[in-house]
Formats: C-alpha cells, structure tokens, sequence
C-alpha cells in the first residue's frame, strides 16, 4: 500500500517490526539500546498495530526523560484535548502523511495521498468491534479514536488551551530540571486544583474572566487548607497563578488574551493583610 512508517523494518524473514535507538543518555534508565516490537508478518498487520506500539515507546522514552531531569515519579496524566492534537500532528508527519490535509483525493492516482489515508483508515476501522445500529467502530480509547478520525480527516483547528493545559507548560518549561523542582512541582499543582475546585472544573483561558479571578481569591481566603491560609500565602498563590497564565498566553500566542486578575484582587489581600496586622498587635496587648 506504499505507507512509509517511522522505526519500521522489514525483516530478512518477511516480516515487520518497530527498531529504535534509545538515546545514549538514557539507555542506564531503561536497560536498553534499542526498543524493538514484532508488529506483523504482513504490512496490514504492521499497520494496525504500528499506532499503539509507537505510542508505547514514546511513553517509555518521555517518563525516561523526566527521571533523568530529577523527577521522581512520573504519574500517567489523562490528556487533554490540545495534547492529543499534537500528539495526532506529530504522529501524522512521522508517516508522511500532511496533518492539514484538506480531504482532497485523486482516484487516479495510487499513490494519492487520499487513498493512502483511506486504506490505512480502513485497516485501522477493522482492527475494532463495529456497532451493529451505526456501522461505526466502537473504540473506547480517546486517543485512538482521534487517530482514526485524524487519519480520514485531518487534524483540524487545535483545541483552545485550558488551565490544565498552562499548568503542564508552565511545569515542563518553567519547573522541571529545575532547583528545588519537587517542591515547586507541589506548589503549582496545589494552586491548580484550588483553581478548578473554585472555577468548578477547567477552563478555556480565552473564557477566564475577572469574575473568575475574584472567585479564586475568595476561594483561597475562605476555604483552601481549611480556610487557614494566610493573605500573604494567598498572594503568593495568586502570583503563581497570574506567572502561569502569562507564561500561557505568551507560549501559545493567544493573541488578544489577556491576563484577566485585576489589580483590585491583590488590592484586597493589602486590606486583609493589613486588618490581621491589627488584630496581632491588639492581641498582643493582653500578653
């Protein structure tokens, strides 16, 4: 079928199988040189299985990563909409196909980009149980099902980030590899599940309003740790949230966005720092 796929070789015997170097400097961390898999004696069978073994291995070379820069534990994250999209891009490009592609298809031409995507998506819809009242394959996997309907259709527009998306940015660019990275790593993610747990879940940074930023104020006076923190320590969260966010709008050029915390939200915690000022110096009086 002409499908050029990354890592693949077709063996002396016939058959297929994913090869691929590990990089030097992790080759202590996994105990391999290579990362090798049999994907099939045929290139269908090569095809079907090529997707999920690919994305083993880039699993197993990223955690690599990430322990080789200090990090100790490594958690398997849902991902979100906007990772799946660039995950579909580069895997798209790893197999030569144009991840824009407009749908365009030369009946003609054997080699059409079009038809290549067609027999692949075909191949892939197999692999899958079909329901019976839609003719549709039922794939339960996320990410698999995106790729299928990647491989038909392209790509599209990426998804708008979210907070979930800026709060993983900021930990791979600004935290990882870093000085002290644990417990700043445990200091971002607290302020970010505060933030869903005032906001009510994740949100779109386009879609972040002043409002939202008031709420989460409150929300850290009133409520976090038990409505126990002190204004100094929310403002230190609040400045957490507001590097995150700008370090979000810049890195992926929202245009137009604009850091919604006003200046009255940190005016607010002055007064509230101030008035606890006060209240320590009249108990201080009856000591």
């Amino acid at each position: 079928m002409g499908l050029i796929l990354k890592y693949v070789q077709k063996t002396a015997a016939g058959t297929f199988r994913y090869r691929r170097r590990v990089p030097e400097e992790l080759r202590a961390i996994i105990g391999k040189r290579e990362l090798t898999e049999f994907l099939g004696d045929t290139q269908k069978q090569a095809a079907v299985r090529y997707a999920k073994t690919h994305s083993k291995f880039e699993t197993t070379l990223r955690n690599a990563l990430l322990k080789s820069a200090g990090a100790t534990h490594v958690s398997k994250q849902e991902l979100s909409d906007l990772e799946i999209w660039q995950g579909l891009r580069t895997r798209l490009r790893e197999m030569g196909f144009d991840p824009h592609w407009n749908g365009e298809t030369d009946l003609d031409d054997p080699h059409d980009e079009g038809m290549q995507r067609e027999i692949l998506a075909d191949i892939l819809a197999d692999s899958h149980p079909i329901d019976d009242e839609t003719g549709y394959p039922l794939i339960k996997d996320r990410e698999q099902s995106a790729f299928l309907n990647a491989v038909r259709n392209g790509i599209g527009r990426p998804p708008s980030p979210t907070l979930e998306d800026a709060k993983k940015l900021y930990l791979k660019e600004r935290v990882q590899g870093g000085s002290d990275e644990k417990k700043n790593r445990l200091h971002v993610e607290r302020i970010m599940n505060w933030v869903k747990i005032a906001l009510g879940g994740d949100v779109e940074l386009k879609r972040i309003k002043r409002s939202d930023a008031r709420e989460v104020r409150d929300y850290l006076m009133n409520e976090a740790g038990d409505g126990k923190l002190k204004p100094t320590s929310v403002k230190r969260y609040m400045n957490t949230l507001r590097a995150i966010i700008n370090f979000a709008i810049e890195e992926f050029d929202l245009n137009g966005v604009v850091n919604p915390e006003p200046r009255r939200v940190c005016r607010r915690l002055q007064l509230v720092r101030k008035w606890s000022r006060y209240e320590q110096d009249d108990q201080q009086i009856f000591t």
